[in-house]
């Protein structure tokens, strides 16, 4: 310890300033280092909304269907990486007309919903169109929506 005081007593002033930065550089540089690797990592907060074909993927969808036949079938799916719980509703359209809606789909972070459904339309047209809209709870706006084209 005496040789430490002694060779401080011994620097000017330019270098006595010089090392109280270095330590104070140090020390912030540990300091920061502790805060990074103790604090979680907070990654970006989406939610996964898809639709899968008769295979259960995303490939093979349906493309034609007579009236009254329940030929069409897609799995509707969510994965929730909010980092929280979420509540969401899914809404799903016919040429721009109601078909039908799910209510209070409740997920923790990281779940995953996944719902076969069956359209049986009751009156065709050349090409229609069915949506699936997705909502989070206090949403009046679809987040996100997807779509199939029927023949």
């Amino acid at each position: 310890m005496n040789f430490i005081l002694d060779t401080w007593k011994r620097q000017g002033f330019v270098d006595r300033i010089l090392s109280v930065c270095v330590v104070v550089v140090v020390l912030g540089a540990a300091a920061a280092c502790i805060y990074l690797v103790t604090m979680p990592k907070t990654g970006e907060a989406f939610t996964e909304f898809y639709l899968l074909g008769g295979e259960g993927k995303a490939i093979g969808y349906p493309n034609e269907l007579e009236v009254g036949e329940e030929g069409i079938k897609v799995t509707v799916g969510i994965m929730n990486r909010e980092q929280g719980t979420e509540t969401y509703r899914v809404e799903i359209n016919i040429d721009q007309s109601s078909y039908r809606q799910i209510d209070r789909i409740v997920l923790n972070d990281k779940d995953t919903w996944e719902q076969e459904i069956a359209f049986t339309p009751e009156h065709l047209r050349d090409r229609d169109k069915i949506e699936f809209f997705l909502y989070k709870q206090g949403q009046t706006e679809a987040g996100q929506s997807l779509y199939l084209w029927i023949r």
